[in-house]
């Protein structure tokens, strides 16, 4: 049985390709929540002042990827110290890392997670990441919708930004990806 989860780590743009490419993971759609009007584009949103988190809505299979593994690839690819998560250039509430729970037990592993990540000090600097009950999830524009696999080499920032977060991310997260399990052990990216 699927169960669903909303993270927000700063911009949709990195988060949406790296948890989709996890095994267990369902399905991954960029999207908005925790705001104040009902469908929000990218537009009112950047602008701060309609309270909408950018967040990823992910279906997955807990049979298969356990949340601990799935909140941990949440924070390789984001800031979680700044309350914009350090991105972008653009602060602001839309751009804070959170986790819209829809189970108590994803509840507790979240503020298990968080709690480890601030004694083990394995970021570095103070983590702001909010954990609150599954909210209304509002799907981004189509044009949002797999950004970085449409416009990785014609847009800037995710030339800049978000290929070498991706890079780091799939070696790190290579045994947990979407790949044949007799090639798991033969991760290219560790030479």
């Amino acid at each position: 049985m699927l169960e669903e989860v909303l993270l927000g780590g700063g911009s949709f743009w990195a988060l949406e390709p790296a948890l989709a490419a996890l095994d267990g993971v369902d399905e991954v759609w960029p999207g908005y929540a925790g705001g104040k009007i009902p469908y929000p584009s990218r537009q009112i949103v950047e602008s701060g002042i309609t309270g909408h988190v950018e967040v990823v809505h992910v279906l997955y299979d807990p049979a298969v990827i356990d949340f601990q593994v799935l909140l941990q690839a949440f924070f390789a690819v984001h800031d979680p110290s700044l309350e914009n998560s350090g991105q972008l250039q653009v602060p602001g509430r839309q751009y804070a890392s959170v986790i819209y729970y829809s189970t108590r037990e994803q509840e507790r592993i979240a503020q298990q997670v968080i709690g480890r990540l601030k004694r083990d000090k394995t970021i570095k600097t103070s983590i702001r990441t909010e954990v609150y009950p599954m909210t209304q999830f509002w799907i981004a524009e189509p044009k949002e919708i797999g950004y970085f696999f449409f416009n990785c080499y014609r847009d800037a920032y995710c030339n800049m930004h978000v290929r070498p977060i991706l890079r780091r991310f799939v070696r790190d997260f290579w045994p947990h990806l979407k790949i044949p399990e007799e090639l798991r052990g033969d991760n290219p990216h560790m030479v």
